[in-house]
């Protein structure tokens, strides 16, 4: 997809892949009974720099500490699935930074 054919402040298109899969095809990341994620408290975590490889040990320190402070489970298959799409569209677009910032709301009774 080519940044100049899109208008300022567009949603990009996104549906789920699986970054292990070679499939190419769109899967589901729900969680399931396997990798069911929940939440301590309401926060977000943000990276501004260099893209990030897709490899766990790539991640800042500070994300391993936010994930562990605020979530049960693991965010890192919806994650890198998400960044493996961000990273083709940047690099069709000759870019090589990112501003990221994930949020969560926790439901409280």
């Amino acid at each position: 997809m080519d940044a100049d054919s899109l208008p300022d402040f567009q949603l990009l298109p996104y549906s789920s892949q699986d970054p292990d899969s070679n499939s190419g095809e769109s899967e589901s990341l729900s969680p399931t009974s396997d990798n069911s994620i929940t939440l301590n408290a309401s926060s977000s975590w943000t990276y501004c720099g260099p893209l990030l490889t897709l490899e766990e040990n790539s991640l800042p320190s500070s994300f391993h500490t936010w994930a562990k402070a605020t979530v049960n489970g693991s965010l890192l298959t919806p994650l890198f699935s998400f960044l493996a799409y961000v990273h083709e569209f940047l690099a069709a677009n000759n870019l090589a930074h990112y501003w990221l910032t994930t949020g969560n709301s926790a439901q409280h009774s």
